[in-house]
């Protein structure tokens, strides 16, 4: 059996975290990132993987209908913060 990567989108409510494969967010209103870090995770022995951080951003706001794109690694949104659509991959490491 062939396994193939396909992108998922998943609607992220306000005041969340969230970690994985990201490669865009987009904005359905005005979204506010307490913090958002930019790059990938490497792998660690069989099973395991860790993340590699580039570069981080804080306290920012992304205006509506506008995208954010990856690589990410983990972002989390403040309580006023609109929903935020991420475009993530199942590859698992």
């Amino acid at each position: 059996m062939t396994f193939q990567n396909k992108t998922i989108v998943t609607n992220i409510a306000p005041a969340t975290s969230f970690t994985g494969s990201i490669q865009k967010l987009y904005s359905t209103g005005s979204m506010v990132l307490s913090k958002c870090e930019f790059g990938y995770f490497q792998r660690v022995g069989q099973t395991g993987s860790k993340a590699i951080v580039q570069s981080t951003i804080t306290d920012s706001t992304i205006d509506k209908c506008t995208s954010l794109e990856g690589p990410i690694v983990q972002f989390e949104t403040t309580a006023g913060s609109a929903a935020v659509l991420v475009y993530h991959d199942n590859v698992k490491l």
